[in-house]
């Protein structure tokens, strides 16, 4: 399974397609609530309205039946018009994949870093005339969950893991704690060829130090599973500050981060005893649907293959720009419906249309040579990238 890429520069995406603020780690902080470790029936409060919720109890539930496996390749659990991301961590490292569904049917979660019942609020994107979307979330207080997990009908070890703060708002995230994970679930693979994990609409870069000096190629995702988390060198709950960049009017964009006060985070890793891994991953075997993808994955490269056109130069630039931003956000809301569909082999076609459309759009985008542009020109392109990478940033891409 690959990780989504992150969008830096020009837009581009490791594909890791299944049903990417403030969460938790693995760690005991001094002070911090005990972790949940009880099967009792926890009665969860309804939901008010559309921008309030409530953390679900998870203890006891089988990890297979939790959520889904979203397009950033993470396990997510849908509230609302939102969701939770879901870390599983267990007790010795093993890396649990979220998209391989008879390795979760293996494990039952027996903690869970978030208590239930603990609110989770919203707040929405709003168009230009300033009327509130109904589905599309700008910013919500919690955006992941840490489930420490065992083996089903074993007893054993099981982690304790560190309250994460809740974001108060889109400006201030607080740093999780990674200790105990597996590092194939600490982040994602970014173009800037880094792992990285995101903060909101910001995100921090990993430098990983592996005990033995071994590099770890943080594209490998066999490789990143083979190693977990020993310290990191900024503590839990260390703030982030965000701030967000201004338009040409000075009015504040929604979700495209200018600045922010924590930039990078070293990870020490040791080997895992078990990594977890699965053997059949890498040919797709054990992914629910893993055959469709792979067929749709050969279409996208054949059919890309034979209609990409560089040509940037034909027409309007500023033309181009637009209608290059227009069909990201068109491809955006595509893979939002596609990973929240239940059945996607009657979306197969859909897709491979998408993708080679993608393709053709981003070989003409890296084609665009900056240093020839105007001042203007290059202003506007910027401005309309940004706002590209904020939106794909939002669902994980």
């Amino acid at each position: 399974m690959k990780r989504a890429a992150s969008v830096l520069g020009t837009c581009a995406l490791v594909f890791a397609l299944g049903a990417c603020g403030g969460g938790a780690g693995s760690r005991a902080a001094e002070g911090d609530p005990a972790p949940v470790q009880t099967q009792e029936v926890v009665s969860i409060k309804p939901s008010p309205d559309k921008y309030t919720w409530y953390v679900k109890s998870y203890v006891g539930m089988n990890a297979a039946s939790i959520g889904y496996e979203a397009i950033d390749g993470f396990r997510h659990d849908a509230y609302g018009a939102g969701n939770l991301k879901v870390i599983y961590v267990a007790a010795n490292g093993t890396y649990i994949d979220p998209g391989n569904e008879e390795q979760l049917k293996e494990y039952v979660v027996t903690g869970q870093s978030i208590s239930p019942n603990t609110e989770i609020k919203y707040t929405f994107e709003v168009d230009s005339e300033g009327e509130e979307y109904d589905n599309l979330v700008n910013f919500q207080t919690i955006d992941e969950i840490v489930l420490s997990v065992g083996k089903a009908g074993e007893v054993g070890d099981t982690p304790e893991l560190t309250t994460i703060q809740s974001s108060p708002d889109k400006y201030t995230h607080y740093v999780r704690d990674y200790v105990g994970r597996n590092l194939a679930e600490c982040g994602y693979y970014s173009l800037s060829g880094s792992l990285a994990d995101a903060y909101g609409h910001g995100y921090v870069f990993f430098d990983i130090v592996a005990d033995d000096g071994t590099f770890i190629d943080p594209e490998d995702e066999t490789s990143l599973a083979e190693y977990m988390v020993t310290s990191q060198s900024v503590e839990p709950n260390t703030a982030i500050k965000l701030t967000y960049s201004m338009d040409s009017d000075g009015k504040e964009y929604s979700n495209l981060v200018s600045n922010q006060s924590v930039r990078s985070i070293t990870l020490s890793v040791t080997k895992a005893p078990e990594s977890g891994y699965p053997a059949g991953d890498s040919a797709g075997e054990n992914k629910a649907g893993g055959g469709a993808r792979e067929k749709s994955d050969a279409l996208v490269k054949k059919n890309v293959s034979e209609t990409v056109s560089i040509n940037v130069g034909a027409g309007d630039f500023r033309e181009f720009i637009d209608s290059y931003e227009n069909f990201m956000n068109e491809y955006a809301d595509f893979m939002v419906a596609y990973s929240n569909a239940g059945e996607t082999s009657s979306m197969l076609s859909e897709y491979v249309d998408m993708m080679t459309r993608y393709g053709d759009m981003t070989e003409r985008a890296n084609a665009i040579d900056e240093g020839s542009l105007s001042a203007g020109d290059l202003a506007y392109y910027t401005e309309a990238l940004g706002r590209v990478t904020a939106r794909l940033a939002e669902i994980g891409l």
